[in-house]
């Protein structure tokens, strides 16, 4: 536990706001309206969660396939 805090410390406070680019995959909408998927690349996967308030305003339809350039935290 106490590596695994230091390392989030480390990695939220180095990275605040990242620019990532993308293949969706494993896309799914959960009832409470939040969004749940993996953006990869040739080299890696990263899962990520998008919350409902932002979904909302979202002016597209995402789906596994779709090449994206999204914007978060890491956390």
């Amino acid at each position: 536990s106490a590596l695994t805090a230091q390392l989030r410390g480390v990695v939220e406070g180095r990275f605040p706001s990242v620019w990532v680019a993308g293949e969706v995959s494993n896309f799914t909408r959960a009832a409470s309206g939040h969004w749940y998927f993996t953006l990869k690349d040739a080299g890696a996967q990263l899962r990520a969660a998008m919350f409902r308030g932002f979904n909302l305003r979202m002016k597209f339809d995402p789906k596994d396939g779709l090449d994206v350039v999204a914007r978060g935290r890491l956390t």
